[in-house]
């Protein structure tokens, strides 16, 4: 399947390579025999694909000195729908994958596109891979992809590395994240803090800031006026 699917691919052969896709996707091989009962049957198991998608991903999307990322995008898109006409759930390894072809393509609305139709799941590896190229818009997108995974720590965490303090205090206290100055620590950007800062956040003792006191803390603020500037907004 691989050395076919690799042919397809050199001759930019999509149409049937989205063919070979189905066929490697048709779940029917993976039916119990007949001669088994109905309640011997797994009632809700998810349909899979005959080829692994670790195994596909790894011989057939893998980076090829003969493929541009454009290509491989292509065939990786075109899986990925054979994927989803089977019913068959996309795994990271192929998602991630998926993305990661698009962002070297050049192709950052078709990435956004991907993942507002679900076309991309969301995944921890995914959002790793959006904020690592510290582009505004791609960190967009992995906020709310961690938004939709309900992974408000990281939520937090990405808000405090990329300046946006006061936005990362109201995610922690909508969330019950604790705003330790460790965490502050380890995820927030250095050249963003002054020595000063920094050794005042180091002393500070309290399990716990709130967001007043942190947007004075880190923004040089009186948190008086930090919380009268918050209630007029």
């Amino acid at each position: 399947v691989a050395a076919v699917a690799a042919e397809l691919m050199a001759d930019n052969n999509l149409e049937d390579l989205a063919d070979l896709f189905d066929l490697v996707g048709d779940a029917r091989r993976h039916e119990p025999p007949a001669h088994l009962s109905k309640r011997s049957r797994p009632a809700d198991a998810a349909p899979s694909a005959v080829v692994a998608q670790t195994d596909l991903a790894r011989l057939v999307l893998a980076a090829d000195d003969d493929l541009d990322a454009r290509t491989l995008a292509d065939a990786a898109a075109s899986y990925v729908a054979a994927l989803h006409r089977r019913n068959i759930p996309v795994e990271p390894v192929v998602a991630d994958r998926l993305a990661e072809l698009l962002l070297e393509a050049d192709a950052p609305a078709e990435l956004a596109q991907c993942l507002q139709f679900k076309v991309i799941p969301d995944s921890p590896g995914l959002c790793a891979l959006l904020l690592a190229r510290r582009d505004p818009d791609l960190d967009t997108l992995a906020l709310d992809a961690m938004h939709r995974l309900r992974d408000h720590p990281a939520v937090v965490a990405a808000l405090l590395a990329s300046a946006h303090f006061e936005a990362a205090c109201r995610v922690a206290l909508a969330h019950r994240v604790p705003l330790s100055p460790k965490l502050i620590l380890d995820h927030l950007n250095p050249a963003l803090l002054t020595p000063s800062r920094r050794r005042a956040l180091a002393r500070d003792p309290r399990a716990h800031l709130d967001s007043d006191a942190l947007a004075a803390l880190l923004l040089d603020r009186d948190p008086a006026s930090s919380a009268s500037s918050a209630k007029s907004r």
